[in-house]
């Protein structure tokens, strides 16, 4: 989840912003980004996310499906 960290900073965009934008917690947020207990992203926040941050498939690609 490093790329994804990254664009959230490149975007200049916060842990809140994408957190209140999922409707989710910042904590939720959070674990879900640092992988903690195995905390995953849904379907359904991956593609929020995508739209709030403006990633190109490409960059989707790169930072959700790629180990």
């Amino acid at each position: 989840m490093d790329k994804l960290k990254g664009k959230i900073r490149e975007k200049r965009k916060t842990y809140k912003q994408c957190a209140d934008y999922l409707n989710i917690s910042v904590s939720s947020f959070s674990d879900k980004i640092n992988e903690v207990q195995d905390r995953e992203f849904k379907k359904s926040e991956m593609l929020l996310l995508i739209k709030f941050l403006a990633l190109s498939n490409e960059e989707a690609n790169d930072i959700f499906f790629k180990n």
